[in-house]
């Protein structure tokens, strides 16, 4: 696309970089603004089930105490800070306290592989069956920085609490 076709008073219109599909604002090449980005849940340990849920939801179900759900990040290298991380799950049972434990082990290139090392197993969560939930993963991704590497273990506390992990959607300002 031509400068003269661009409109000029449109500060974030989209222009095409280079080849394949970059597509950015030149906002977002200047630094500034936001991206957000998805990371799946990759399935479930123990019961060994990834799911499909309702209307074709798939993610990593937990059905009995212990169980456990990975998924895993590679943060962008654009990352300057966290907007909101929040882990999408959807209950198989309404609670009044679904207890489920979240941990993140992450590090950069050369560090070790967890050096850090967070979990929240405190906060339990008001839930009904079968609606999509936001939970803030915010507090375990405290030390995140571009181009960390790691996972988050979401494990069932109670066999009751039962609850598909569906993944990571990180929402980030860009350096």
């Amino acid at each position: 696309m031509k400068e003269s076709e661009r409109e000029p008073n449109r500060p974030d219109y989209h222009t095409f970089q280079g080849r394949g599909t970059d597509f950015e604002s030149k906002r977002m090449r200047r630094g500034g603004g936001t991206k957000e980005v998805f990371f799946p849940c990759l399935g479930s340990l123990l019961s060994g089930v990834f799911l499909g849920i309702g209307e074709g939801f798939g993610g990593g179900l937990m059905q009995s105490s212990g169980d456990t759900a990975v998924l895993l990040f590679n943060i962008p290298y654009d990352f300057s800070a966290i907007v909101t991380a929040r882990l999408l799950v959807v209950p198989i049972a309404t609670q009044a306290a679904a207890n489920w434990d979240i941990n993140a082990i992450y590090g950069s290139v050369s560090e070790h592989f967890d050096v850090h090392n967070v979990a929240d197993t405190a906060t339990t969560y008001n839930v009904t069956d079968s609606h999509l939930y936001s939970v803030d993963a915010a507090t375990i991704l405290v030390s995140i920085v571009a181009g960390d590497v790691g996972k988050i273990v979401f494990t069932l506390s109670n066999s009751a609490h039962d609850v598909a992990l569906l993944g990571l959607a990180l929402k980030y300002t860009v350096a």
